[in-house]
C-alpha cells in the first residue's frame, strides 16, 4: 500500500503541479505546517533584489507574489520536502543564497536532452529565460544532479548585462540544497508523461530525500 503525503501548493492556484508525482499517494493540504511536502511553483521572474543584483531589462516579477513565497518559506515545517518548479527552483536558489542568471536563450520552448549525475541522458520540457547560478556557493551547499546534454544559451546575463562562463559550465536542470531541503527541477515534468524516464527519475529523487 503507497504511503499517502500531505502537499502544500504555494499559491495554491496550481493544483495540476502534483500531476507528474507517481511513488505515493498526495492529499493537497490547505495548512503549511501539515505539510510533507511544500511545492513551489513556476510563473514570472523573481525580484533580483532577493539575490543582490540589479534588474536585467528582459526581468519581469510581481513583488507581491515574492513577498507571499518568501514569507511562506518561513513558515514551512521541519523536515518537510521542498519541492520547486522553474520559477520556484529559481525562487529556492535564491533563498539558499544563489544568484540567477537574468536571461539565457534557446530555453523557452519546447524540449532538450539532460544528462543525470548518474550518466543517464533524457529529455525535458524547458520553459525558462533565466537559469539557477551556482558558481558563487560552496560546493557542500548543492548537488548538480543534472545539466543539459549540450550547453543551449549563446548568451548569458546578469543585471549589469552579458556574464562570460567558465568553459566547463553546465546549464544546471536538477539541484538539491541539503540546507533547506529542496529539490529544484528547471523544466516542468508536470507536463511529461509519466511514463517518460525524467519523470520517473524525479520521482525516484523526492522518494530519496523525503526517506533521507
Amino acid at each position: 500500500m503507497k504511503k499517502t503525503y500531505n502537499v502544500y501548493i504555494v499559491g495554491a492556484d496550481w493544483c495540476h503541479i502534483t500531476n507528474f508525482l507517481t511513488f505515493g499517494e498526495f492529499r493537497i493540504v490547505e495548512n503549511i505546517k501539515d505539510a510533507d511536502i511544500v511545492m513551489y511553483t513556476g510563473g514570472a521572474d523573481i525580484n533580483p533584489a532577493l539575490y543582490s543584483e540589479k534588474v536585467h531589462p528582459t526581468t519581469s516579477y510581481y513583488s507581491s507574489r515574492d513577498d507571499m513565497e518568501v514569507e511562506a518559506f518561513k513558515q514551512i515545517p521541519k523536515g518537510a520536502l521542498i519541492i520547486g518548479v522553474c520559477r520556484g527552483a529559481q525562487l529556492l536558489t535564491a533563498l539558499n543564497g544563489g544568484k540567477l542568471i537574468q536571461h539565457v536563450t534557446n530555453h523557452t520552448g519546447g524540449s532538450h536532452d539532460i544528462t543525470t549525475i548518474e550518466g543517464e541522458v533524457m529529455s525535458v520540457t524547458s520553459c525558462h529565460h533565466q537559469m539557477m547560478w551556482l558558481k558563487d556557493l560552496p560546493e557542500d551547499s548543492y548537488e548538480l544532479l543534472a545539466w543539459s546534454t549540450e550547453p543551449r544559451s549563446t548568451i548569458y546575463c546578469m543585471g549589469e548585462g552579458p556574464i562570460k562562463v567558465p568553459d566547463d559550465f553546465k546549464e544546471p536542470e536538477i539541484v538539491y540544497y541539503p540546507n533547506i531541503n529542496a529539490l529544484c527541477i528547471q523544466g516542468h515534468p508536470e507536463w511529461m508523461n509519466k511514463n517518460q524516464p525524467t519523470v520517473q527519475y524525479v520521482n525516484k529523487l523526492i522518494g530519496k530525500y523525503l526517506n533521507d
